[in-house]
């Protein structure tokens, strides 16, 4: 059963990601005016101040309260969350993150939708995750985030070449 929304409760999850999105200085975050449709966000990797073209998308929910959310494991820092009714994002030509924010604590907790990987033989890929396994957003995590899609498109540089 999904939870009742409040008007704001979606507006403020944004603001959040923003926050934690820009304490990184080399992210140029362009928030889109109409998310109703398609992405909340589209992040960007500057590198000396200068865009690198390399970009990733973020998608932001908003929940009340940690009530419906369940660690996976003891040793993991991974949570399971029912997240429903996402738009399909299968054709989406870059990396996509899903970020839920608590508004009860202002904790954030996020998972791939379309996952970059690149494998031993340097194929670049991305991967499309439907499962609801979460990890608790941290600066480290961003910073993970942000190594993984420099990597994929870097990756994919070394196969074009």
């Amino acid at each position: 059963m999904e939870e009742k929304k409040v008007w704001y409760l979606d507006e403020r999850a944004k603001q959040l990601a923003i926050v934690y999105l820009s304490r990184r200085s080399d992210l140029a975050i362009t928030r889109r005016q109409n998310s109703d449709y398609g992405l909340d966000f589209l992040v960007s990797l500057v590198k000396n101040g200068e865009y690198t073209g390399r970009v990733f998308g973020v998608e932001v929910k908003a929940r009340k309260s940690l009530q419906r959310i369940r660690q996976v494991s003891r040793n993991a820092d991974e949570f399971h969350l029912d997240i429903n009714n996402l738009p399909a994002y299968q054709d989406i030509p870059f990396p996509l993150c899903l970020v839920v924010f608590i508004m009860e604590n202002d904790e954030g907790y996020y998972r791939w939708i379309k996952k970059p990987v690149h494998d031993v033989e340097r194929e670049s890929r991305l991967l499309f995750n439907g499962s609801n396994i979460f990890k608790k957003l941290t600066n480290k995590a961003i910073d993970d985030i942000v190594t993984e899609v420099d990597n994929w498109y870097e990756s994919k540089l070394k196969v074009a070449a």
